[in-house]
């Protein structure tokens, strides 16, 4: 096979011998963890064991559909965004992976002798609505609308986790509504050092059916409802409140391969404890996905984790065992096209002889020929003979039936030469010597 060919072949050989493992995945500025630890950078560590390496690239956009954009176009392969975007079929080739966290909706208000009930404050106070990405606020404004609850006041802030904007609010608000996840230091940070702030229970944990939180989640399937548990915010709330969350899901691009998805998910689950030392809320992953609606289906890799469909071997290596069979295929090509050249020089070389024999016999039969022309004719012959067993034994032609053949039209050509050569005289048949008719008249190969 030709060396730049069977280079090719290499490479495409080793670059598939590697499934897709490391993947870049979209966040925002705002998924770092209390300890300084990236979400990105705990689960890649426990996915080092299956050789999935994930790269967090931070993009502040202000539209979780920026980053899916680009998922869908190829400049990363996945995205941690909530689940909360309204989408259509330009994102189609994008699927869910699993859901991550969720992020609670939160309603705190100062409590005030003047306004002693939220909805006073929601007409006369100055309400501060905080929101990550664009489209958290109308999810936030149809909540409000749907518990009549409606600001005259509001003011619209960025960064949940940012502390000036958390300090912004506290001095200038009466009411701060937005969604955040119950590891975020500045909710704790706020209600721990402003004792006037509290938070709103929207609905008791008890009224698991028909509240309003139930109806909310009912009109917009993709968040559920939520128990927010006491004291999770270093000691505060100093009871359950029942509000309701979207969940932070990662999101992929359909093409990454399902034993991908299938060992990411697997290793995920089986470190949960792992995971949890570094962020509590890693504690909250489960499979049981039947309460969530999310905005793209499931990855087919997840849904054979959750199936327990395990890939086997052949589906999990089927691309490199086709390279394989295609590598073979074209390399069994080659090795038979150059068989059949050899083969065809081969018999080319025989058919040479066999025409060099025939031109020898042609001028044996001139009626005008001398003993001097036949004792040549026998010697070109005879170097003929010992010039084709060479060619036999260098394997330059085969001993089959042309070369059978090609012994018996030689030897028929001497005996008929012989016959002829009777004619003259001893003296006539050897006018030359050996050498010098070797000399004179060398057949050349």
């Amino acid at each position: 096979m030709p060396r730049p060919i069977l280079a090719i072949l290499l490479f495409c050989l080793l670059a598939s011998c590697q499934q897709k493992n490391k993947l870049t995945v979209l966040t925002d500025h705002y998924e770092k963890q209390p300890a300084g630890n990236s979400v990105v950078r705990s689960l890649s560590h426990v996915l080092q064991p299956v050789n999935i390496h994930l790269q967090e690239v931070v993009d502040t956009a202000s539209q979780e559909r920026i980053l899916l954009e680009q998922v869908s176009a190829g400049k990363a392969d996945m995205a941690i965004v909530k689940n909360d975007i309204v989408i259509n079929d330009s994102l189609s080739d994008l699927r869910t992976v699993m859901p991550l966290f969720p992020d609670v909706l939160l309603i705190l208000y100062k409590k005030d002798e003047a306004h002693p009930t939220l909805t006073g404050l929601m007409q006369q106070g100055q309400v501060m609505i905080i929101t990550d990405k664009q489209e958290e606020l109308p999810l936030i404004n149809s909540f409000l609308e749907h518990i009549r609850l409606e600001p005259a006041h509001v003011t619209h802030l960025k960064n949940s986790q940012e502390p000036r904007t958390i300090k912004y609010a506290v001095e200038h608000g009466q009411v701060i509504i937005l969604f955040s996840s119950l590891n975020n230091p500045q909710i704790a940070a706020l209600l721990k050092e402003h004792a006037d702030f509290t938070l709103y229970e929207i609905a008791q944990p008890q009224e698991d059916k028909g509240s309003v939180i139930n109806g909310f989640c009912m009109k917009f399937p993709q968040v559920i409802p939520h128990v927010i548990p006491a004291g999770i915010f270093r000691g505060f709330p100093e009871k359950p409140i029942y509000t309701f969350a979207t969940y932070d899901v990662l999101v992929c691009h359909k093409n990454i391969q399902p034993e991908v998805i299938y060992d990411l998910s697997k290793s995920i689950f089986h470190a949960e404890a792992r995971l949890a030392q570094d962020n509590f809320e890693f504690g909250m992953l489960t499979e049981n996905f039947n309460n969530h609606t999310f905005i793209f289906p499931l990855h087919e890799g997840t849904l054979d984790y959750l199936n327990r469909n395990q890939p086997s071997f052949w589906e999990r290596y089927s691309e490199f065992l086709g390279l394989i069979v295609t590598i073979l295929v074209v390399s069994g090509g080659a090795v038979s096209t150059i068989y059949r050249k050899l083969q065809q020089r081969k018999k080319d070389k025989i058919d040479e002889y066999y025409k060099k024999v025939i031109d020898i016999g042609d001028k044996a039969h001139s009626e005008m020929i001398t003993g001097h022309e036949l004792r040549k004719m026998l010697f070109e012959l005879f170097v003929l003979r010992n010039r084709a067993f060479q060619l036999l034994v260098d394997e330059r032609i085969d001993a089959n039936n042309s070369f059978v053949i090609f012994l018996l039209l030689l030897q028929s050509t001497v005996q008929y030469i012989e016959s002829r050569a009777d004619q003259y005289s001893i003296k006539d048949y050897a006018i030359l010597p050996f050498e010098e008719i070797k000399k004179a008249d060398s057949i050349e190969d």
